[in-house]
């Protein structure tokens, strides 16, 4: 239960809360521990669990133990082919389901002289493998063996029945110049190796690497470098995509690596992939994507930079996805937003910190929790709750953050947000809001919120919110506000998915 020591004092600031816009804005709160906490992020010199510990002392979190991988197919279970084929012939066939954007890209970074694509069509293979099948093909243009590492000329296709290794201190290099790029719809295996773009291409494009058509990528303590761009989902750095059947036994993880320079790691209609223990270091754009993704489970990474996007973007009714125990500090956007109808999203003893919008930002979504996080100077708002119904803001410490600690927008009346046992301390206001609906609060310490205790909807109801609290009473503080008619947001949700969430709720 708060302590109320400082009731006459946040008596004494009602006023100019009634007065304040919920829409000011101000400078976050950025003491040097958190500016300290940020470098030591982007500092490769410090590993991952060196990170974390430093991290104890704003929030819990922790790194996962790494899972154990499955072995791929054995080397000798199936005959070993090779061939060459016409890029623009294997990029049409992925067309129908990428979209145009990723056909015309692709191709037009290809050169005038494209020697056409490695086609791997069956059997396992190490790149050593792959470089001199070629060579007695005739085709040694294709992978060059340098002191750096393999450089690969021209895009590589990995098919159904096929895998790729590239293992321990090995480098696989991809020419910009030359349109080099990976699709993996067989298995590829990133075992403490190095897959990295070099050079300029045409335009914007730098090398990626597309997982789909049922293919698996185990990418485990390996880096990734300079990959991706913007043009579409699918040539974002590293992407997977489409149903992930016909490997079902070997599932995809991305585990222990760094990412650097990375346009993104996006998942799209995908099912039951772990994203545990990661670095991602200045992404020009948002560092993870999850779009219509179901069992996702992203764990102990880092996420630093000023460069990009958001840090973790969940939409396009994504459900059962849990973020748990992240670092994510920097950026330009939020560092957590979760939208467009997802559902079920557990948002946990994550740290986020000076973001240049806000921590955490629920915007349309469905039965997410956000819960014993440490939501630290970011440039807008702590947690923001728009639209997020049957859910929940529970534990957390909201402190220093530029506009409010929590914010509360255009909720349905029927459908209320829970605000429990949170911290508020040095926001620009505690709680802001307009068409705040139904809000249910108990618990929360005040007690070093200032300047401001509430904005907006709030404001009026700060009075009786500490006479509740100064009372000591049990049970729960309602506050009602102004509704939206909500049925027109209703269409970005699943109906099977926001079912089961007003269900669960009751």
């Amino acid at each position: 239960m708060p302590s109320w020591s400082t009731l006459a004092i946040l008596f004494g600031i009602i006023g100019a809360a009634t007065s304040s816009s919920a829409t000011d804005t101000g400078p976050a709160y950025k003491d040097q521990p958190v500016l300290a906490l940020a470098r030591d992020a982007r500092d490769l010199a410090i590993d991952v669990p060196g990170v974390f510990s430093r991290a104890e002392a704003f929030g819990e979190v922790h790194v996962p133990p790494p899972l154990e991988l499955q072995s791929g197919m054995s080397a000798s279970s199936r005959q070993k082919r090779i061939s060459r084929s016409a890029v623009d012939i294997l990029v049409r066939r992925i067309g129908p389901l990428a979209g145009a954007e990723f056909v015309t890209s692709v191709l037009a970074a290809q050169p005038p002289e494209g020697i056409g694509a490695i086609v791997i069509e069956s059997g396992s293979f190490r790149l050593g493998d792959v470089r001199r099948e070629l060579e007695a093909l005739g085709h040694d243009g294709y992978l060059e063996a340098t002191p750096g590492g393999v450089i690969a000329h021209a895009p590589i296709f990995i098919w159904s029945g096929a895998e790729l290794k590239i293992l321990p201190g090995e480098t696989l290099k991809m020419d910009n110049a030359k349109g080099a790029f990976i699709v993996n719809a067989g298995a590829l295996t990133l075992d403490r190796a190095t897959l990295q773009a070099i050079g300029r291409g045409t335009s914007t494009f730098r090398a990626f690497l597309l997982t789909t058509f049922g293919g698996t990528t185990t990418i485990d303590r390996s880096r990734l470098i300079s990959l991706g761009f913007d043009a579409s989902a699918e040539t974002a750095g590293i992407a997977f995509t489409r149903p992930q059947l016909a490997n079902s036994d070997r599932p995809s993880i991305v585990q222990g690596s760094l990412f650097q320079d990375v346009t993104g790691l996006s998942l799209i209609d995908v099912s039951g992939l772990n994203i545990l223990g990661n670095r991602f270091l200045d992404s020009p754009a948002t560092a993870i994507v999850l779009r219509a993704t179901r069992d996702v489970r992203i764990a102990g990474n880092i996420i630093a930079g000023d460069l990009g996007s958001h840090g973790i973007k969940v939409l396009s009714s994504s459900s059962g996805v849990t973020i748990a125990d992240n670092l994510i500090v920097g950026g330009a956007g939020n560092g957590i937003f979760v939208t467009g109808g997802s559902t079920f999203v557990a948002i946990s003893n994550n740290i986020v910190a000076l973001s240049a919008l806000t921590g955490i930002a629920i915007d349309t979504a469905a039965c997410v929790t956000v819960q014993q996080n440490a939501v630290i100077s970011n440039g807008s708002r702590g947690v923001a709750m728009r639209m997020a119904l049957h859910s929940s803001v529970r534990q957390n410490r909201l402190a220093g953050n530029g506009v409010a600690g929590l914010s509360v927008n255009d909720q349905d009346h029927d459908m209320p947000l829970v605000v429990v046992r949170n911290a508020f301390t040095e926001n620009r206001a505690g709680l802001a809001g307009s068409t705040v609906g139904s809000v249910v609060l108990s618990g929360n310490d005040f007690d070093r919120q200032i300047p401001r205790l509430a904005t907006g909807e709030f404001a009026g109801s700060v009075g009786q919110l500490l006479a509740f609290g100064a009372a000591r009473r049990h049970g729960e503080f309602r506050i009602s506000g102004k509704t939206i008619d909500s049925q027109s947001a209703l269409s970005a949700f699943s109906a099977v998915d926001l079912a089961a969430c007003a269900g669960r709720k009751g």
